[in-house]
């Protein structure tokens, strides 16, 4: 709920569409290709921090140390933003 706030405060003082509170908002649409720009989208500062909450949240569920458990949380998201971003594998168009 927090991110949709902020995220549609944004995109009204900026007036584009797709914008959070991340590196995105240093670059304009023509600055990067479509598929870049969906990559530099996906570091948000929110799902940033809800990364960290779920590296936490496994840890203290499987018992293994924060070390163990963030780089895995980490490395599964950005793989997930580069098949997003550049292989099409996305539920946004």
């Amino acid at each position: 709920v927090i991110s949709t706030v902020i995220n549609t405060v944004l995109a009204i003082i900026t007036g584009r569409l797709m914008v959070n509170i991340g590196p995105v908002l240093l670059f304009t649409k023509d600055s990067l290709s479509e598929n870049m720009m969906k990559f530099v989208s996906h570091f948000d500062l929110i799902t940033i921090w809800y990364l960290i909450i779920l590296g936490i949240g496994l840890s203290a569920v499987s018992g293994l140390k924060n070390s163990k458990t963030m780089p895995v949380v980490f490395v599964l998201w950005f793989i997930w933003i580069c098949l997003a971003s550049f292989a099409g594998f996305s539920f946004i168009r």
